[in-house]
């Protein structure tokens, strides 16, 4: 299995095992894109969209792309198809250059008016169990406080 997709799974795990600060299930979902894919509206018009990582918190979806071996148009993509779907936030978890990336989705979330993306930035690939870990700790102390 690639580091990818191991990746993607202990995320998706460490979602479905999450608990708040009482005890409860921190996200009422977590799933893969391939699993069940989001679908995109506008009108009568929609597309379906495969995201690596779903989490569903109080109705709320967040979404996590994980970026290894995309150019930057596919990260462009995602972005927009996460501003689209209405995602109240995103996360990108890559090994792409760190300024690049981050002024890119820095121009991104300026011109599509989002304010809730992330940027994480892995140097070495080798232990997706230890990134996973790393991840969640961050996101925790962060950006999702009570998930414990």
């Amino acid at each position: 299995m690639s580091i990818h997709n191991n990746l993607r799974d202990l995320l998706v795990e460490m979602g479905s095992k999450g608990i708040d600060s009482k005890g409860e299930r921190y996200f009422s979902r977590s799933y893969t894109g391939d699993s069940e894919p989001l679908d995109i509206r506008r009108g009568k018009k929609s597309t379906e969209w495969n995201p690596d990582i779903i989490w569903i918190r109080n109705g709320k979806t967040f979404i996590t792309e994980i970026a290894l071996s995309e150019n930057w148009r596919s990260i462009v993509g995602e972005f927009t198809l996460a501003k689209i779907s209405d995602a109240w936030g995103i996360l990108f978890i890559s090994d792409f250059d760190y300024e690049y990336l981050s002024d890119l989705l820095s121009i991104l979330g300026q011109s599509l008016n989002y304010k809730k993306w992330y940027f994480y930035h892995v140097e070495d690939l080798k232990n997706p169990r230890k990134i996973a870990k790393e991840v969640v700790d961050w996101l925790k102390k962060e950006k999702f406080t009570g998930w414990k």
